[in-house]
């Protein structure tokens, strides 16, 4: 297992899984749903990670978040929307599909808010939460956050 950024221990992806590889044409790449990036002639792009831990590519002089890109490939494009890409098990290194929604700013400042808030331990309720064990985290006497299994489903209204 490896180290996510709250010291708990993350799974890798299960080599089944990577069989499983599913590939889309976006722009000048081939984005795949467990994160990989190539050039549509199928050469492998190098991932970097960038001070804050996220992953991007480095293309011309600009350079792409991976996670922004394995959203847009398999969820869809946020439509001029102002959408923040959250990876729900909170490891940035994990940039598969199934780890990716879309959330408001509001949103995704309001659950950061409260990750950051609490020491986590196992039986911490977001953790619970994460692991699917627990559907609601109370973050004031009027708020919840709904969190309903692995995939992202559920409505979140953040704390103030």
């Amino acid at each position: 297992m490896a180290s996510d950024h709250l010291g708990m221990g993350v799974p890798k992806i299960p080599q089944r899984l990577e069989s499983l590889e599913i590939w889309k044409k976006r722009g000048g790449f081939l984005i795949s749903s467990l994160g990989n990036i190539k050039t549509r002639g199928g050469r492998s792009i190098k991932q970097h990670t960038n001070k804050r831990g996220y992953k991007f590519i480095a293309w011309g002089k600009s350079s792409k978040f991976v996670h922004t890109l394995v959203a847009t490939a398999f969820i869809g494009s946020r439509n001029g929307q102002k959408l923040d890409v959250h990876h729900i098990d909170l490891s940035k290194d994990h940039n598969y599909i199934n780890n990716l929604e879309y959330l408001t700013h509001k949103e995704h400042c309001g659950l950061h808010k409260i990750i950051r808030k609490r020491e986590f331990t196992f039986l911490h309720p977001i953790f619970t939460a994460i692991q699917g064990l627990e559907d609601s985290i109370s973050c004031s006497n009027t708020e919840n956050i709904t969190i309903s299994g692995m995939h992202g489903q559920g409505k979140r209204t953040p704390c103030s």
